[in-house]
């Protein structure tokens, strides 16, 4: 999904009248106007606002100006200065506009020069904005870094300094904000991605093995090491695990309880191990009311080996609840079984 902001030209009224102050024009010509806007929008809503202004004209070059004003989107504002105008004709004699410029006269400018004067518009209305949702860009709140080869000594997360660690970089992440992680090949060893791992709501485990971004991900996933037992990646809710190789686990990627709608995908899991009890390379039990999407695609798994009591599967997706409305979206992905009595 993209977010895109629309920005909207507005059609609508500025208008004001102003009246010249007598006796005070006598000495300097000056000006009381009042007024207001009103414009109208499709997207947002209407803005609407007065404005009164001073005008004192020292002499036909300067033009000194207060203003204030008030709408319904910016609120109460006010304006204090002024500016300076040339004619064409005074161009030919700059000195003569120079000795004008500080020349103080009385009494109001005449027709002539009034006609240059320009008209007052309210230059400082804001046009609404839209946020529209697309579908050809992802947009996420944050994406934190972890990269087992950092050894600066600096570590913040961002691209340019890395968590080394998986366990620093989950601890990162805010459930619930739809944070994203992603997890680079670095050094190609499990130094620091060992362990088992469990994840927060609504959050995405991006390894380097899946190309989430144009130019981002795609090469080399990075090596999580379970440590021979356990479930390496534990699901919350919400999840997206992908582009990760995950090795020495009973089960590779598990969840269970009301889990939303999870995506597993392109991740290899192998090199499971003996000993007894099951083996799982994925395994995802939904429970609880509401509507479950389980999306599974291109992972391969192999080496999946049991010994003694125990069984081995490469998935296993069910819900365990029947008022449950669940729905299951599985899709192939690669197994290879080993079985030993």
């Amino acid at each position: 999904m993209y977010k895109r902001q629309v920005e909207e030209p507005l059609p609508g009224l500025d208008y004001e009248v102003g009246v010249m102050i007598p006796k005070v024009s006598d000495v300097i010509e000056t000006r009381v106007f009042t007024g207001g806007y009103s414009y109208f929008s499709d997207i947002g809503k209407d803005i609407n606002g007065f404005r009164g202004r001073v005008e004192m004209y020292p002499n036909k070059n300067i033009t000194l100006q207060f203003q204030a004003k008030d709408d319904n989107t910016i609120g109460t504002d006010y304006f204090v200065g002024g500016y300076f105008t040339i004619a064409f004709d005074q161009t030919l004699n700059i000195k003569q506009w120079f000795r004008d410029l500080f020349h103080l006269r009385k009494g109001p400018r005449s027709i002539k020069e009034r006609i240059s004067q320009p008209v007052v518009r309210d230059i400082d209305i804001v046009s609404p904005t839209r946020r529209e949702n697309g579908s050809t860009v992802t947009e996420v709140n944050k994406i934190i870094h972890v990269d087992n080869s950092n050894s600066s000594g600096l570590e913040d997360g961002s691209v340019d300094h890395p968590y080394n660690t998986l366990t620093e970089g989950l601890a990162a992440m805010t459930a619930g904000a739809g944070d994203w992680l992603y997890v680079a090949a670095g050094d190609g060893t499990a130094t620091g991605l060992s362990g088992n791992f469990t994840l927060v709501n609504s959050v995405v485990l991006w390894g380097s093995g899946y190309q989430a971004f144009a130019g981002l991900g795609g090469g080399t996933a990075p090596l999580i090491n379970a440590g021979g037992s356990g479930t390496a990646i534990t699901l919350a809710q919400n999840n997206t695990v992908e582009g990760l190789t995950i090795q020495n686990a009973a089960t590779g990627i598990g969840g269970t309880g009301s889990l939303g709608t999870t995506v597993i995908r392109s991740n290899t899991i192998n090199s499971f191990g003996g000993g007894v009890g099951d083996r799982l390379g994925i395994d995802v039990i939904s429970t609880g009311a509401g509507t479950h999407n389980v999306t599974i695609a291109d992972n391969f798994i192999s080496g999946l080996t049991s010994t003694g009591l125990g069984f081995s599967f490469g998935m296993r997706v069910r819900s365990e609840n029947t008022s449950n409305a669940a729905k299951t979206s599985t899709y192939p992905s690669r197994i290879i079984l080993t079985l030993v009595s």
